[in-house]
């Protein structure tokens, strides 16, 4: 599969490479990722 995606990305079939970096990301610990804000949109 990696084969693959090189080729997709390399002939332009992936021209943005999203799959390439999806695939080749390293794995997050479990509770480790993007924070979200807490609370919303204050009001005056």
């Amino acid at each position: 599969m990696q084969a693959i995606r090189a080729a997709n990305f390399l002939m332009n079939n992936d021209p943005s490479g999203a799959e390439w970096i999806r695939f080749n990301r390293p794995a997050q610990a479990e509770g480790e990722g993007r924070q979200r804000r807490a609370g919303g949109r204050r009001r005056a």
